[in-house]
């Protein structure tokens, strides 16, 4: 089976005031991959999932996915859920 790339990142750049948090990331996954994020807190994960997420504008760079593709994005410091476990929310937003 072949597979296609889901999304791709492009040279992007992120900074906060004077702190450059990205800089010229680029990286690409196929659709049938899995990726773990991992880093020192203040690296910039979620920095990057935001801006994946449109959450957040990017400084520069792209950010490619086909138009089939779905992003859902669940805060970490999420608000009152009504009760409902973080499972169950993030499912919901499926």
């Amino acid at each position: 089976m072949t597979s296609f790339t889901m999304l791709s990142l492009d040279n992007l750049s992120k900074s906060y005031g004077g702190r450059k948090i990205l800089d010229g990331v680029s990286w690409s996954m196929a659709d049938d991959g899995r990726v773990g994020l991992v880093g020192l807190n203040g690296a910039g994960k979620s920095t990057l999932l935001k801006m994946i997420a449109e959450v957040l504008p990017l400084d520069s760079g792209r950010i490619t996915r086909p138009q089939r593709t779905r992003v859902g994005y669940l805060a970490q410091d999420a608000p009152e859920m009504g009760g409902r476990s973080v499972l169950r929310e993030t499912l919901s937003a499926l």
